[in-house]
């Protein structure tokens, strides 16, 4: 028994752990709304915030520690691109040139979700779903 844990330790645990093998770890998606709930059935306006998204772990130099910077960029190594996906109908008011954050106008009349996807140089994604909820006069 213990020839088997030494020759597993020797052998295959440094392969496992091998950096090389791994194209890296998935980029951190954040998403902040603002703000958290509309008037039911009226025009509003919300912005979506991912600007504090990054590939954190594999590139921490790439992230934007300003809170009213622009957020990450997209070039590699350390870029990051988003996506968005608003299933209902709203219309761009302002954008971030990289698309971080949106601002934009809607109307709805029952909860619905925003979801993120962050994308890093090496093809990894994350995502997080926010639900921006309504109140009712």
């Amino acid at each position: 028994m213990n020839r088997f844990l030494l020759l597993f330790s020797v052998i295959l645990l440094p392969l496992a752990c091998d950096p090389g093998t791994e194209s890296g770890f998935a980029p951190i998606a954040r998403l902040t709304l603002n703000p958290l709930y509309l008037p039911a059935g009226e025009n509003a306006e919300i912005v979506l915030d991912a600007r504090n998204s990054c590939d954190e772990l594999d590139h921490p130099e790439a992230c934007d520690s300003d809170p009213d910077g622009p957020g990450p960029g997209s070039a590699c190594p350390g870029g990051i691109t988003f996506s968005w996906d608003i299933p209902f109908d709203y219309s761009t008011v302002a954008s971030t040139p990289n698309g971080a954050q949106l601002r934009i106008a809607t109307r709805i009349s029952s909860p619905q979700p925003i979801t993120l996807t962050v994308t890093d140089c090496d093809g990894l994604k994350s995502s997080v779903t926010r639900v921006v909820g309504v109140t009712v006069n």
